[in-house]
């Protein structure tokens, strides 16, 4: 009777276990329908169908995202070389269909937003990518970060102010969404080196 009852208790164990099992197999997405459309070719430095090209850097911007390997297999050209070029890949690089970058997005939307208090995910938003990604690219394209660049441009829009308005510090730094007026007159200070 022992016997009958352990190997009740293993079947039902293993009935059990192969059920987990089989409920929590890691399956490949099903996907959508085959990709046919060939990337476009966007822009290239020479212009495509150059003749007289001197040689040099060939720079190709594709509609969409290429990957390394396919590179190689999908450029040619013509006549012949007699080495084959040396392709550097830079990578994914995100273009909206206007044809700007996220860096450009976001500085036209600082521009737009100067008299504005932007929060650094706001304008991440605008670029459509992370904060840490975009800070990251930001800085690498520019040279500062984008809280200094709204900052710089905040400057700018105050010397304007100053030499065509007779608005007091305290009525620009509240134009320029500067919640201290203090703050902004070091900042002032920093930037034009007083």
């Amino acid at each position: 009777m022992n016997l009958t009852k352990y190997f009740s208790i293993l079947f039902v164990s293993l009935f059990g276990a192969l059920s987990v099992y089989s409920c929590a197999a890691v399956q490949a997405p099903s996907g959508g329908p085959k990709d046919e459309t060939p990337p476009e070719l966007i822009q290239s430095v020479p212009d495509n169908r150059t003749i007289f090209f001197p040689g040099g850097k060939v720079e190709l911007m594709f509609s969409e995202y290429l990957s390394e390997n396919s590179i190689a297999n999908a450029i040619t050209v013509m006549p012949k070389l007699k080495e084959d070029p040396e392709l550097i890949y830079k990578g994914r690089l995100n273009i909206s269909e206007d044809g700007s970058t996220p860096v450009e997005k976001a500085v036209n939307f600082m521009q737009e937003n100067v008299n504005n208090h932007l929060s650094l995910m706001e304008i991440a938003e605008v670029a459509g990518l992370s904060v840490s990604r975009f800070s990251v690219l930001f800085r690498q394209k520019t040279g500062i970060s984008p809280k200094e660049y709204h900052i710089g441009l905040k400057i700018q829009k105050a010397c304007s102010y100053l030499s065509m308005t007779d608005w007091t510090i305290k009525d620009i730094a509240a134009e320029l969404a500067f919640d201290d007026p203090y703050y902004f007159s070091r900042c002032f200070k920093q930037r034009m080196e007083y």
